[in-house]
């Protein structure tokens, strides 16, 4: 019976290692989907953001034609 005990340690020690290994490389990809996702919204607000600033640059130069010309 003595020899059976360092081997259930042994064997709960290793269950143990591979259990936190698994969790963290499985909240590591968690995160680094969150992350792309959070870089791919942020892109696009940028993208939105720089759109509607080209359109009003472009609407405030038609407007200021508008009035040079009448």
């Amino acid at each position: 019976m003595s020899n059976v005990m360092p081997w259930l340690l042994y064997g709960a020690y290793i269950g143990a290692v591979l259990t936190a290994t698994v969790h963290f490389l499985w909240t590591g990809r968690g995160r680094r989907r969150a992350a792309a996702a959070s870089r791919a919204e942020a892109g696009a607000a940028l993208k939105k953001a720089s759109g509607d600033h080209v359109l009003a640059v472009f609407q405030l130069d038609r407007m200021s034609r508008g009035r040079r010309q009448a």
